[in-house]
């Protein structure tokens, strides 16, 4: 498993050793500052996503 299960009431049934991995759950103090992307109208959205296109690419 690479990612997090995104069922709540599963969570319990995931073995110990992964449910414990804060690479896949962070702590609350890790994720309390974070916050999902904001919608953008296509427009800037196509440009957001260029712009990291770029950043990830190098170029």
């Amino acid at each position: 498993m690479g990612y997090p299960n995104g069922n709540k009431d599963a969570t319990a049934l995931i073995d110990t050793p992964l449910r414990d991995n804060p690479a896949l759950y962070p702590s609350k103090e890790i994720m309390s500052p974070l916050y999902p992307l904001e919608t953008l109208p296509l427009r800037l959205e196509r440009v957001r996503r260029r712009s990291w296109t770029k950043i990830k690419t190098g170029t």
